[in-house]
């Protein structure tokens, strides 16, 4: 089973025009609720490509209510920590060519609310076998449900995936994930001066497997980007699109590479079909609902060049079982 790890869900209510016009009062022709997070993106791909998880998240407020009901809708498999806090929420205009969105601020969890979400999770991880935690955090101290996440992940045995940011990105790092994704913009502020272009970059992956991560990926949006499987490095080129909106397309990206660990793929072929599912997402305004045919059709257009001592030739498919 694969389980997805969002800390701080997301309720988005969109708003539907072809276009809304700036300082005046706007009729919107349709709106939505829609869920929003990484965990629940990821887990949406992962749908898309007719792979099952579950998504943990904390629900609480009436805003948590419409959250459920969402999920229910969308028929994602979910189990939620009941706790006091609101979920978070976001308005979204959404025409025809571009995408506004404005986000409330985050609403802390209490200390309880966090220890009832490790609890669980510890329950939980013992019965999967691959265990991601995306998303920002809805404060510094719920950054535990990560760290500790992370060590259980380990102490028995599951494939780990780490997508976040902030300040406590460094702290969920040396708890040493299996696998990292993260935005160059993200990483880089905490690595102290590291050498511009490919050399920085190169610094920073060897730096993550020192920190005992198998697999690293340093997404630059559309532009190339840089790679490790164990200390062998890569450049990816991702293929040229039209995109029209990103969001979400580091989901799908991750969405991708779990897809490949679940089915023992090697790792460049895993890393295409995540290339190509981040590409398609972004020729779209629809969030994490790229089908596997749709991807296809990309994955041969992604060139994954070795940079660095050369990989010997031999199955690296990313085994488990």
């Amino acid at each position: 089973m694969i389980l997805t790890v969002t800390a701080n869900p997301l309720l988005e209510l969109v708003y539907i025009k072809d276009t809304f016009e700036k300082g005046r009062n706007n009729r919107a022709a349709g709106f939505l609720w829609r869920a929003g997070g990484k965990g629940i993106n990821i887990s949406r791909q992962l749908s898309a490509l007719t792979t099952h998880s579950v998504t943990f998240l904390p629900l609480g407020g009436e805003t948590g209510k419409i959250l459920r009901s969402v999920l229910e809708q969308e028929k994602l498999t979910f189990s939620p920590v009941s706790v006091k806090s609101p979920v978070r929420t976001a308005s979204i205009l959404q025409e025809e060519h571009s995408i506004t969105s404005a986000f409330s601020t985050n609403i802390p969890l209490s200390s309880s609310d966090i220890a009832a979400c490790i609890d669980k999770l510890a329950k939980m991880i013992v019965n999967v076998e691959l265990v991601s935690f995306s998303g920002s955090v809805p404060s510094e101290e719920a950054a535990e449900i990560y760290r500790e996440g992370i060590r259980l992940a380990k102490k028995y045995a599951k494939v780990c995936f780490l997508d976040t940011y902030g300040n406590h990105l460094i702290n969920c790092l040396k708890e040493s994930p299996t696998v990292v994704h993260v935005n160059a913009d993200e990483i880089l502020p905490h690595f102290n001066s590291p050498p511009p272009g490919e050399e920085g970059m190169k610094h920073i992956l060897s730096e993550l497997y020192s920190y005992g991560v198998k697999q690293a990926y340093i997404t630059d949006g559309a532009n190339p980007f840089y790679a490790s499987n164990f200390n062998y490095h890569f450049k990816v080129t991702p293929p040229p699109a039209a995109a029209k909106d990103a969001t979400g397309s580091g989901d799908a990206f991750l969405a991708g590479i779990i897809y490949g660990w679940y089915n023992d793929m090697v790792f460049q072929e895993s890393l295409r079909l995540a290339v190509a599912l981040g590409t398609a997402n972004a020729c779209t305004i629809d969030i994490c609902r790229v089908p596997m045919h749709e991807a296809l059709t990309l994955t041969g257009q992604v060139i994954i060049e070795p940079v660095g001592q050369k990989m010997k030739l031999i199955d690296d498919a990313a085994t488990f079982h």
